[in-house]
């Protein structure tokens, strides 16, 4: 059975030696700076709270939400019961 990782990259969207192992795909067109300051922060793979994300980013917590939105629909990022969690990291990374 393949992995995510095999089927993201046999599809040109994934690529592994990241930090956790972690896919490589492109930011998508207009993405914020708030985004990427949160993706920064899970890129470890760690699940972390909305709470804390907000406290260690220093953002608003609307922002806050908004960039883990974004993040979400780009499939960056998903949402666990614990908090959210990276999926995947941007190229170049």
């Amino acid at each position: 059975m393949r992995g995510l990782d095999d089927v993201l990259d046999e599809l040109g969207v994934g690529g592994a030696g990241t930090p956790g192992g972690l896919p490589s795909r492109p930011w998508p067109p207009g993405a914020g700076r708030a985004a990427r300051a949160l993706l920064a922060l899970l890129v470890d793979g760690q699940v972390l709270g909305a709470s804390r994300l907000t406290a260690l980013s220093g953002l608003p917590a609307a922002t806050v939400a908004g960039a883990l939105v974004e993040l979400e629909l780009a499939g960056f990022v998903r949402r666990l019961p614990g908090g959210v969690q990276a999926v995947a990291v941007p190229f170049g990374r």
